[in-house]
């Protein structure tokens, strides 16, 4: 008797577990059907601008370490990324600017990153126009 209760609630346990994401992918479809479209026609209009890598001496007393990151930033249109093209040495003197004065430290944590993406975002924008960077990824970050 305790053998079948047992194996009643590992079918229902078990049922719930691969039944549970359906029915949770279905009730977000449901009810925001016009924001995933709208979501989706704005990934659309966004453009990513792949910048060469960078390698830095980051900021130590000794100056021996390098930090070696590439990035892409997303930008809200293609026509932005046109005139990034033209901008591209003055991107990489700002971006080279921050991530030289960051430490070591610093970059260790997400939270560092975090706050060097944001900063990257911010100095872009400045060049390009406000609301131009919608994200920075980066796509290499390595630390020596």
């Amino acid at each position: 008797m305790i053998k079948q209760r047992c194996r009643a609630i590992f079918l229902v346990i078990l049922a719930a577990f691969f039944l549970m994401p359906g029915l949770i992918s279905c009730s977000k479809s449901d009810g925001n059907q016009g924001t995933e479209k709208g979501d989706k026609q704005k990934a659309e209009e966004t453009v990513n601008f792949a910048l060469d890598a960078f390698i830095v001496n980051l900021n130590t007393p000794k100056g021996t370490s390098f930090l070696k990151a590439s990035l892409q930033l997303e930008l809200a249109s293609a026509a932005l990324a046109e005139r990034a093209k033209t901008k591209t040495p003055h991107l990489r003197d700002a971006i080279v600017t921050v991530l030289s004065n960051k430490t070591p430290e610093e970059l260790m944590t997400v939270e560092g990153k975090q706050q060097c993406k944001d900063e990257i975002a911010l100095i872009v924008n400045q060049i390009l126009g406000e609301g131009s960077v919608k994200n920075v990824y980066f796509t290499d970050f390595v630390m020596q």
